[in-house]
């Protein structure tokens, strides 16, 4: 079974998973938790499977429901405590969303990752770095190539 709430404070969907999770309630909760996030304009998802006993039989399935339903800004933590986490680390692996989809043993390592706030700050460029950055150097193999004058053309008697 599962249950899931919003926390306003923080913009993140909250999902909690307990007992048996079966194949098609995996599917109606990915399913649940993706529509609520594109209607609340929600970005982050927390997951918690800790008090899972037997989940889903079908991992492919629920794989393959978070790589279609995925959209670019949704980052989702699961939260599996310290067991399990190879097998969840494996469907994590079909979906092929590891940067926005990650598992965590405890429930502050996750909110941390969904605020951002584990991550190192990045030092911000000012406007001058910024267009010398645009400016020649940005990308050498986008130059035009030089072009020929019809000067160039050999002169003499043939």
């Amino acid at each position: 079974m599962y249950m899931m709430r919003i926390d306003p404070s923080r913009s993140v969907l909250l999902i909690v998973c307990s007992g048996r999770l079966s194949t098609d309630e995996a599917l109606r909760a990915v399913s649940h938790a993706y529509a609520l996030a594109e209607a609340g304009g929600i970005d982050a998802v927390s997951c918690d499977l800790t008090a899972v006993r037997r989940g889903p039989a079908s991992a492919f399935r629920v794989a393959a429901a978070i790589t279609s339903l995925h959209h670019g800004r949704v980052r989702a933590a699961m939260v599996i405590g310290n067991r399990g986490t190879a097998k969840l680390q494996r469907l994590i692996d079909l979906t092929g969303l590891k940067v926005a989809v990650r598992v965590f043993e405890d429930q502050e390592a996750a909110g941390a990752w969904l605020t951002g706030a584990d991550e190192p700050s990045v030092p911000r460029i000012g406007v001058t770095e910024a267009q010398h950055l645009a400016g020649p150097l940005a990308s050498p193999f986008e130059q035009k190539p030089a072009q020929r004058s019809p000067r160039l053309r050999k002169a003499g008697a043939a």
